[in-house]
């Protein structure tokens, strides 16, 4: 189980359209270890908006992603551990609002699909826990705008605790 501080780079979007954001938040995850070096993930994020004086034409608001796929221990060599994973789900983005003579109004929301690759590499502190030294991870979100398909790349890292229950 993993739990954490995450940074979320997004790119410049034209549906819903915004300019470029950095947003803050977390990320948590839960694994199920399938054998020694394959396990099925669930990863859940949140990442906010901390205002903005003057953005155009629309601020990004609040995103949340929910993901689930495989994760693959790559290496393992004294106390580090570096795995690689691929993920795919649903992004959330809520709370979009657009500045209007110095007003926010409300955009509304919008749900995308996410796919996410990326891995991690941890440092084991106990038999029950570690450190995750970083997480970095390209999340593509694609949009169906207008009848036509767009993806966007954005970039994700992370960086927090991993509570393991037991071994294999």
């Amino acid at each position: 189980m993993f739990g954490g501080y995450s940074y979320l780079r997004l790119a410049q979007q034209t549906d819903p359209p915004f300019n470029t954001a950095n947003l803050n938040g977390w990320n948590a995850s839960i694994k199920l270890n399938v054998t020694q070096t394959f396990g099925l993930v669930a990863d859940f994020s949140g990442h906010y908006e901390q205002g903005c004086a003057i953005c155009v034409p629309l601020r990004p608001g609040d995103q949340h992603t929910f993901l689930a796929g495989a994760e693959f221990k790559l290496l393992h060599r004294g106390r580090f551990t570096v795995n690689l994973r691929a993920l795919a789900g649903i992004m959330r983005q809520s709370n979009l609002f657009l500045p209007y003579l110095g007003l926010q109004f409300a955009y509304g929301g919008a749900n995308l699909f996410a796919a996410s690759l990326g891995g991690s590499v941890d440092y084991r502190i106990s038999d029950r826990f570690s450190y995750r030294v970083i997480q970095p991870e390209l999340l593509t979100t694609v949009s169906n705008a207008g009848g036509t398909l767009r993806a966007y790349p954005n970039a994700q890292v992370s960086t927090g605790l991993v509570f393991s229950f037991g071994k294999l």
